[in-house]
């Protein structure tokens, strides 16, 4: 696929113009955000259905987006208007995240199945809308690969300040309003109904559209299949793509009980949050910091420590005491740290195990490789909300209660909450453990930019 940009295409990446490119990016991130932690234990209080359901119906309609997602991307490669190939597509998230949020984020009481599955339905194509557009967008929007990178770092920056703006505002909101348990869905869904619009009108009237792009080469279904299959059956590939998977279970896992689990170590609503905040300070700091550590000890390396690493400390989460807030901050400062050297790593040894797809088959599977990083990314959180779900209600724990449950449900709360992340890190490194490569020679090391942002 090939593109000329009708006008000022480096501006496009530089300055004010990318970040106004960037900006939808922001209340995205909030709708991912509130979609693993706070929008489960939301409707598992606030309505009347079963935990296994809620579980069922946010892993069914998030995974719909393994196939909305690749025909939306047909689809804006067909397309040709007045107003260019990717405008109509992201003006068109606007409603729909809008009235998908509305739904989602105030919901009238005791809501039922065919409710949620709407409103979850439309936050998704709306987000979708709006994010597939954006990367698509972003892969054409520079003469060079230098000025993509730059568009993609300004999209993960947008991103990252979304989820640190709200995490900031939530204490806030939570502690002067304490009398609303759901203020904190409320404050999201209004943010995410107020910067859609503004950012999404303020992206595609700043930034040039390039020219329509021709698709030169179609391959059929089956061919793409098999393609994927080649691919995926490298050890490397396999390996690797394992690891994403049990770790992305195990931090959709974590996210998931979250906000059940804080309150049975005697953290109130508005510490939670506040611990979530911190945990992602944690990670944006220490973005910069993997890059040599990489370069020492190899990527791998790396990656199996981290592994091993988090679950040990998921381990002494038993022996913290009750209320020990401080304490509890530091730990998420070290964990929001290794999530984001987990993400670095896994998606430069994604581009190593694509070298040596490339070595075998001959033809380069880059792309490919991170589409099928993604999705699985996507799938894997989606499962694990539901699995955990179905786990809770075998337990016996009811979210509504809280620490009124008896001590048994409580107890196999924690039990879940510690031992199945640290079982599925420990499995992680194991997968990894014998991938083949030695990045530290092979690649020096060197994870790329653009990965770090």
């Amino acid at each position: 696929m090939t593109s000329r940009l009708l006008q000022e295409p480096r501006a496009a990446t530089q300055g004010a113009r990318l970040a106004a490119f960037a900006a939808p990016a922001m209340p995205m991130a909030v709708i991912n955000l509130s979609l693993a932690v706070y929008l489960p234990p939301f409707y598992a209080t606030q309505s009347g259905i079963g935990l296994a359901v809620i579980g069922f119906v946010f892993m069914a309609v998030r995974l719909g987006d393994l196939v909305f997602d690749p025909l939306l991307g047909i689809a804006i490669d067909r397309t040709s208007t007045s107003i260019g190939r990717f405008r109509p597509w992201m003006l068109a998230g606007i409603p729909v995240a809008m009235i998908g949020s509305w739904l989602a984020y105030f919901p009238p009481q005791d809501v039922g199945v065919a409710y949620l599955v709407g409103a979850l339905s439309a936050v998704f194509i709306g987000y979708s809308l709006v994010t597939v557009t954006q990367f698509s967008w972003a892969a054409v929007l520079g003469e060079d690969s230098n000025s993509r990178s730059r568009a993609y770092g300004a999209i993960q920056g947008a991103a990252t300040l979304g989820m640190l703006l709200i995490m900031a505002v939530l204490p806030m909101v939570t502690a002067y309003l304490p009398g609303d348990r759901n203020l904190a869905v409320h404050a999201m869904g209004l943010f995410i109904l107020v910067v859609t619009p503004l950012t999404v009108i303020m992206a595609t009237t700043r930034v040039a559209e390039p020219q329509r792009a021709v698709l030169t080469h179609v391959p059929s279904f089956g061919r793409a299949v098999l393609d994927y299959g080649k691919a995926l059956a490298c050890p490397p590939v396999a390996r690797v793509m394992a690891c994403t998977v049990l770790t992305a279970l195990a931090s959709g896992v974590t996210s998931s009980l979250l906000l059940f689990f804080a309150p049975t170590k005697g953290f109130t609503a508005a510490q939670a949050n506040l611990l979530l905040l911190i945990y992602f300070v944690g990670a944006f700091a220490s973005s910069r910091a993997w890059a040599p550590i990489a370069f020492r000890f190899g990527k791998e390396r790396v990656l199996i420590g981290i592994c091993l690493f988090v679950a040990a400390v998921k381990l002494t989460v038993f022996a913290l005491p009750n209320g020990a807030f401080y304490l509890a901050s530091g730990g998420q400062v070290v964990l929001g740290a290794c999530y984001s050297g987990t993400m670095i790593m896994l998606k430069s040894i994604v581009g190593d195990a694509a070298d040596d797809v490339k070595q075998r088959l001959d033809e380069d599977f880059t792309g490919r490789l991170y589409a099928v990083y993604s999705s699985l990314t996507k799938a894997s959180i989606a499962v694990s909300v539901g699995v955990i779900f179905f786990i809770l209600q075998a337990i016996g724990y009811a979210p509504k209660a809280g620490n009124l449950n008896s001590p048994e449900a409580l107890q196999n709360l924690q039990l879940s909450f510690v031992l199945i992340p640290a079982a599925l890190f420990v499995a992680g490194a194991l997968a990894i453990v014998r991938y083949g490569r030695t990045s530290h020679t092979d690649r020096g090391a060197t994870v790329p930019r653009e990965v770090q942002s």
